[in-house]
């Protein structure tokens, strides 16, 4: 099941990333323990890009802006949960919408981060 979601992911080439995912991509898996449940959200968001340098126009354009948009409205969820506010922004894109049962403050949440070395 994880290789055909995989398979189906979106990707395209822009002139920063020849392989570039053009979505995000969320795996659930459901664990239940007796009377116990948790999920495990194993989640590969698409990367930030700067629009204009990559070169992209039409549909890929609009992907663009769109990654870039929900990466920003999960930065703003993050944010403020981190200043206890009492107005946490899930509705700012469908990926915070989506999460919003994982990202509080009775959750645990772990963010592994792979960079690229190259420029």
């Amino acid at each position: 099941m994880l290789k055909q979601a995989h398979e189906n992911r979106k990707k395209g080439q822009t002139f920063l990333n020849l392989q570039s995912s053009r979505s995000h991509s969320i795996y659930q898996i459901c664990v239940t323990l007796g009377k116990s449940t948790g999920v495990l959200n194993l989640i590969d968001l698409a990367g930030s890009e700067n629009c204009k340098s990559s070169g992209v126009d039409g549909i890929a354009l609009d992907e663009c802006k769109q990654i870039n948009s929900s990466l920003s409205a999960l930065s703003g969820v993050f944010k403020a949960m981190a200043e206890n506010s009492n107005h946490i922004p899930y509705r700012d894109s469908m990926l915070t919408q989506l999460l919003k049962n994982y990202l509080n403050k009775d959750t645990k949440a772990l963010m592994i981060v792979n960079v690229s070395p190259c420029i």
